[in-house]
C-alpha cells in the first residue's frame, strides 16, 4: 500500500528514472510540456540547456493518469504546472518543499532505507554510460559540454539514440533481455 503523498509524487519518480530529471525541474513543468509525448523537451533549470528525453510507456500512462485528475491551483498563477500537491500548490512554493517530503515517504514505502531523489538523476547517468553513448546521456542529462569540447559544437544527437538510451534504462529496470541493440 502506497500512501496517497506517494501516489502523487508518482510522475517526478517515474521522469526521474526514466530521464534523469531532477526534483527542481520536475515541479516546474507545464501542461503543455507533456503534448509531445512520448518525447519531452525542456529545460535544465540549472544548466539552461535543452534536453530531449523519450518517455517509457509507463511513464506516459503515469503522466496522463495523473493529468487527468489532477487537483485545480489554489492560485491562478500556478494554473500552468503539471504537478500540484493535494492542496493545489506547487511541490516547491518558497521554502516549503513538499517533494522532499513527499520523496522520503515514497522511499519509506518502497522500503528503501536511505537515498535521495538525486539518486535518480546518478542512476540514469550511470546506467546509461553502459550504452557507451556518453554524448546521448549527457544530453538527455542537460549537461553543459565542456569548453574545450569542440566536437559537441557540432554533434547532433538523434531521435534513435536517445531513445536507445532510455530505453536501455527502461530494460534495466524492468529486467527485460535484449540489452543494446
Amino acid at each position: 500500500v502506497i500512501s496517497k503523498s506517494t501516489r502523487l509524487f508518482l510522475p517526478f519518480l517515474m521522469l526521474g528514472i526514466n530521464g534523469g530529471i531532477g526534483a527542481s525541474d520536475s515541479y516546474k513543468m507545464t501542461v503543455e510540456q507533456f503534448d509531445t509525448m512520448p518525447w519531452l523537451v525542456c529545460p535544465r533549470r540549472k544548466t539552461g540547456v535543452y534536453r530531449k528525453i523519450w518517455l517509457w510507456p509507463e511513464t506516459q500512462r503515469v503522466i496522463e493518469a495523473h493529468l487527468l485528475r489532477r487537483k485545480e491551483p489554489s492560485r491562478n498563477k500556478w494554473r500552468h504546472l503539471a504537478f500540484l500537491t493535494s492542496h493545489g500548490y506547487p511541490w516547491v512554493n518558497g521554502s516549503s518543499n513538499a517533494a522532499s517530503n513527499a520523496f522520503q515517504l515514497a522511499r519509506k514505502d518502497a522500503g528503501v532505507p536511505r537515498g535521495s531523489f538525486y539518486d535518480l538523476r546518478r542512476t540514469f547517468q550511470t546506467v546509461g554510460d553502459e550504452t557507451m553513448d556518453f554524448p546521448a546521456v549527457s544530453y538527455c542529462m542537460g549537461h553543459t559540454p565542456r569548453a574545450d569540447d569542440m566536437a559537441s559544437r557540432y554533434r547532433k544527437i538523434s531521435d534513435q539514440r536517445i531513445q536507445r538510451v532510455c530505453s536501455f534504462i527502461r530494460d534495466w529496470l524492468y529486467g527485460f533481455s535484449g540489452g543494446i541493440a
